[in-house]
Parts: structure tokens; C-alpha cells; sequence
């Protein structure tokens, strides 16, 4: 809190780091306090508007990656004001493509979580890889036909084609 012209006004703590060499060379650095912004349903709503994200996900091996799985549908749970497009871009980007690979292709967090919670249900139930390859593969030819469905919506040349 400072006070300038007799008005109180809430700012983020700033420093200033500054180190002079020997040799003319010199460095200064700001720093500021980062300040939260607490994101609301809305602005969550706002970001998911039917746009189909990827949500990559690989491990070294099948027990890894149904841990991997697990520990995104708790964290999911945990927050649930997480962004869509944060949650994509993040998995996608700075992260190793290992053996064991699972992509999903939802539109929202909430269809996210269903998809995680009926993969980790067969899984959990003893179903084996074999039964989770068909519900993805069911689950993926939905998926499949739907995106098909709208790319004339992205691509007009595809809807002359018809």
C-alpha cells in the first residue's frame, strides 16, 4: 500500500537489483510481486467455447501412463476453474513423447474428466488394455465423426466438395 498525493492505492512490491563490473559491464534488474488473478466459471466458460482441444499424455509404460492418468483426473478435481486451453498447451509443449501414448480430443474440462473417469473405470476394473483400446476406439470414432462433421465450418472449399 502507498500513498501518493494523500490517495492510498494498492500496488505489487517492486526491487531493483543492480550489479557494476570491474570492467564497465553493468546489469539491473526489476523485480515485481506477482499478483493472483482468480479466475471465475466465467471466464473458464468464456475460454471453452466448442473448440476441440488435444490432451496428450505418454509414460514409459502402461502402469505409468494409468498413473498419469489418475493424477490428471485429480487434478482436475483439485481445480476445478483450470482452464482448457492452458491444461492442452501445457501437455503438449516442453514434454517428452515416451513408448505408452494417449491423446484425447474433448471441447471441455467436464467432458475431459468424463473421458478420464471411463478410461480409469475400465482399468480399474480388470478390463486389461484390449477392452480400453475398444472404448477408445469407440470413444475416438464418435469423436472422429463429429470433427468431420465440422470441418466445413472451418474449411468452406470442403463443403462445395460434397
Amino acid at each position: 500500500m502507498i500513498e501518493i498525493d494523500g490517495i492510498s492505492r494498492q500496488c505489487p512490491r517492486r526491487a531493483s537489483l543492480s550489479a557494476f563490473g570491474a570492467g564497465g559491464s553493468n546489469a539491473h534488474l526489476i523485480i515485481e510481486e506477482y499478483q493472483r488473478h482468480e479466475e471465475t466459471a466465467a471466464d473458464v466458460a468464456q475460454v471453452e467455447d466448442g473448440v476441440l482441444y488435444i490432451v496428450p499424455m505418454s509414460a514409459k509404460s502402461a502402469g505409468s501412463l494409468h498413473q498419469g492418468m489418475a493424477r490428471l483426473a485429480r487434478h482436475l478435481d483439485t481445480y476445478p476453474n483450470l482452464r482448457l486451453n492452458d491444461l492442452a498447451y501445457t501437455l503438449q509443449n516442453g514434454r517428452e513423447a515416451m513408448e505408452w501414448r494417449l491423446a484425447l480430443l474433448v471441447k471441455s474440462i467436464d467432458e475431459l474428466r468424463n473421458v478420464l473417469a471411463e478410461i480409469l473405470r475400465t482399468l480399474d476394473q480388470g478390463e486389461g488394455m484390449a477392452e480400453l483400446e475398444n472404448s477408445i476406439c469407440r470413444c475416438s470414432l464418435a469423436i472422429l465423426m463429429r470433427c468431420l462433421q465440422q470441418l466445413p465450418a472451418y474449411y468452406p472449399v470442403l463443403a462445395q466438395v460434397r
